[in-house]
């Protein structure tokens, strides 16, 4: 039977627009640009080159000559247990070059990796072990799937959900249909994170005054539009929000606090902060360590020497970045810092902080 004519093609909406797949015991990976129709998945094939012992992965550019049919491929998800995912990490194509190189001063065969002029295009790096394909999806929240095929999901899977189910409800009983059982609020909150649109909140900038006055009356109608389409949007997802926040509030209260640590001899003053003892005055030394005893709970702090940036990481909220080549040490760190505390006050912890909070930007 044809692929293309199986009456399974439909679960080639798995296939979700960025996720790098392949089937199973294959070696060609695959950058899946998202379903088209009710037809299979459209599939930009991508590059391997060896770094430092590492398979990175890379999205040629095309000039207009090279963009045809050919450089793409069709993805049939038709067998979802037969088809994994790899999680993976986006990079510049500077980044990428710079790692190039090092590898290349390290002793890595030269051969494996592309001339100097052909580092173009996007890297990326895999970030972690392939995972089946179910479960990726599961992880995402089914994000871009309606109600309707979640519902149609769940059969395949052996489920079946009521036609009154509301979308939260769908959502929560196929996830935890793919983990086996009980899903935690942790998991949980992190799906819903990837299935809301964060351009749905980005529209708030179009529902002000100063656009208003920025645009004539023609380009008003258009802007109208545009909101107009966001309140039916956060009309349908208000469900989802609500039990983000719900989960959210939960996970909070839920989570107990580090014991606090007996100061040691020599170490700077420090200043309460419930449960924890927070450093007093601004760091001086910069290093990892101690850029970690300024962060909320939950939050990971690096500095990236390869790029001269700080990076701070969370679980289920967004990360940030920034250079410090740019900003300067200082001001680099309270950025990132800053941008972690405002979601720790959403939790009911504020910034005990005061250099931190009077950063701008």
């Amino acid at each position: 039977m044809q692929l293309e004519t199986s009456d399974k093609v439909w679960l080639s909406c798995l296939a979700f627009p960025g996720f790098v797949i392949r089937p199973k015991g294959q070696q060609q990976w695959t950058l899946s640009l998202g379903q088209l129709a009710s037809h299979g998945a459209l599939g930009w094939p991508l590059q391997s080159f060896q770094v430092r012992g590492e398979s990175w992965l890379r999205i040629a550019r095309l000039g207009a000559a090279q963009a045809t049919h050919v450089n793409f491929k069709w993805l049939f998800t038709t067998d979802p247990d037969q088809w994994e995912v790899q999680p993976v990490a986006v990079l510049s194509p500077s980044h990428a070059w710079l790692r190039s190189q090092l590898a290349v001063s390290a002793g890595s065969s030269r051969d494996a990796l592309p001339a100097a002029e052909s580092m173009t295009g996007i890297w990326l790096r895999p970030d972690g072990n392939p995972k089946p394909l179910w479960l990726e999806c599961a992880n995402c929240g089914w994000r871009g799937l309606s109600v309707a095929q979640i519902r149609r999901v769940c059969k395949e899977l052996g489920l079946e959900i009521p036609t009154t189910a509301t979308e939260s409800e769908a959502v929560q009983q196929a996830i935890a249909k793919v983990h086996g059982g009980e899903v935690s609020d942790d998991m949980l909150l992190s799906a819903l994170k990837h299935r809301v649109p964060d351009v749905v909140e980005d529209l708030d900038v179009w529902d002000t005054e100063a656009i208003e006055e920025a645009f004539d009356p023609g380009d008003l109608k258009e802007v109208g539009d545009i909101v107009q389409k966001k309140g039916k949007v956060d009309s349908a997802l208000d469900a989802i929000h609500a039990l983000q926040r719900a989960l959210a509030e939960k996970v909070a209260v839920n989570k107990a606090a580090p014991p606090a640590k007996k100061a040691k001899k020599g170490r700077k003053p420090t200043i309460s902060g419930g449960d924890r003892q927070y450093p007093q005055g601004q760091p001086t030394t910069f290093t990892d360590a101690e850029a970690s005893a300024y962060l909320p709970d939950g939050w990971k702090i690096r500095r990236s020497e390869l790029d001269n940036r700080w990076v701070v990481r969370h679980a289920v909220y967004a990360g940030c970045t920034r250079c410090w080549t740019a900003h300067g040490h200082q001001r680099a760190l309270g950025l990132v810092l800053k941008h972690a505390w405002q979601f720790s006050e959403l939790e009911g912890t504020p910034c005990p902080f005061p250099w931190v909070t009077d950063i701008e930007g």
